[in-house]
């Protein structure tokens, strides 16, 4: 394909142009001022874990070009930023959780997103909420803990 080809797609892409409503991409579609921060960092999570799943899938199919050797960096960057917004979206919304329930727990501050980037401390942060609730929600906590041995990993 030829880069002037290329250059029209990708202008195609992003611009209605008059293609097909299933050819282009709606910039902030998923995204509405009525949304919940939580919900925003979970809709863009999961755009995250999509194209580094679709990455490996293209992978897997036909590596012979060997593009997984190159194409591993984006892979582990897109799961590194969605596990960090899902967890983002978890330390917000697990107070938020608790003051709907009724529970009055000193330990748990109004919702607030902590950790800026650290992946580690914001998964140690969900951890340490779900921890008390675990009885309620037994497979959150064990997810949250084997996220926490894929980011000592990494």
């Amino acid at each position: 394909m030829s880069n002037q080809l290329k250059e029209e797609k990708l202008k195609d892409f992003f611009d209605e142009g008059g293609v097909g409503t299933r050819q282009y991409s709606f910039l902030n579609w998923r995204f509405s001022p009525h949304d919940s921060i939580e919900v925003q960092f979970c809709n863009l999570a999961e755009g995250y874990f999509e194209v580094a799943n679709n990455l490996i899938e293209q992978c897997l199919d036909n590596n012979n070009d060997r593009k997984a050797d190159i194409w591993i960096f984006p892979i582990l960057f897109n799961i590194v930023h969605a596990v960090e917004l899902y967890l983002k979206a978890i330390n917000s919304m697990y107070p938020i959780y608790f003051k709907l329930k009724g529970f009055v727990l000193e330990e748990l501050p109004d919702s607030k997103i902590e950790g800026d980037h650290d992946i580690k401390q914001m998964c140690q942060t969900a951890i340490s909420k779900v921890r008390n609730d675990s009885d309620r929600d037994p497979d959150l906590y064990k997810a949250l803990k084997e996220v926490l041995q894929f980011i000592n990993i990494i």
